[in-house]
């Protein structure tokens, strides 16, 4: 079994193996999932905040005001379009 290095400013030092088959370069984000046995999985962070940032931008021109969409949820209602979620 291969053990990481925690640094004093709790930065992980991984084994050059491991860093190698994540294709884990200085500088790389890895994805951190703890789980609640105490292991903790390491993935290659496939996408930055920095690459996606932008992509799911509105490609619409419909706009609508807060107004507008209470008064569409309400005549949803009253046609029993909508129900309340209220478990009812």
């Amino acid at each position: 079994m291969n053990a990481a290095r925690v640094l004093e400013n709790a930065d992980v030092q991984l084994p050059a193996d491991i860093a190698e088959r994540l294709s884990a370069k200085p500088g790389d984000m890895l994805a951190v999932e703890p789980h609640a046995d105490g292991t903790v999985w390491l993935y290659p962070d496939a996408f930055g905040r920095d690459d996606v940032f932008g992509c799911f931008a509105c490609r619409t021109t419909v706009t609508a005001i807060v107004e507008e969409m209470d008064e569409s949820i309400a005549d949803a209602c009253q046609k029993d379009q909508i129900q309340d979620g209220a478990g009812s």
